[in-house]
């Protein structure tokens, strides 16, 4: 085993250049100083090559994982900013309603996009304009479990039929 391993040294060697691989200078001086000591190849030197090439690896997936890491990182913050500025966009519309905890619209359900909010603050503009919508907009169901805006009767159980 040991044999195999001291023959096929030189050919990793070459791959290991040829990979450009950052392990290849300490790769060369172990196999120089091996092989300039008069002392016979032995496992020794297998077992501390291997151990080297293992920590090189290592430390490449470790770099590299970090590295993808701190690109995830930054995507988030740009994320982050995004929906901040959204946020600071929409203020005016929720201003009015920051004491109705649990009555805002629901948004958890989808992601807002960039458009979406514009379209809101739009909407919000024209609401203020119209105070008639605006009622009729925060009697909707402004949560998850939205109760029925008082309607007529028959309707109303013309809907409950239609649950059902």
């Amino acid at each position: 085993m040991i044999h195999v391993f001291h023959a096929q040294l030189p050919e990793t060697l070459t791959r290991l250049a040829s990979l450009t691989s950052p392990f290849h200078a300490e790769a060369q001086r172990l196999y120089q100083a091996a092989s300039s000591e008069a002392a016979r190849p032995d496992s020794a030197f297998q077992t501390l090559f291997l151990q080297r090439w293992r920590i090189s690896l290592t430390l490449q997936a470790t770099t590299l994982q970090h590295q993808l890491l701190e690109k995830e990182r930054e995507s988030l913050l740009d994320e982050l900013q995004r929906q901040l500025a959204m946020s600071g966009a929409l203020a005016p519309l929720l201003a009015e309603n920051q004491h109705a905890a649990g009555r805002l619209w629901d948004m958890t359900a989808g992601q807002v996009e960039q458009g979406d909010y514009r379209l809101l603050v739009h909407y919000g503009e024209f609401l203020h304009q119209q105070p008639e919508l605006q009622q009729l907009a925060e009697q909707l169901g402004r949560s998850r479990e939205a109760h029925f805006v008082a309607a007529p009767h028959q309707l109303q159980r013309e809907v409950i039929k239609r649950v059902r």
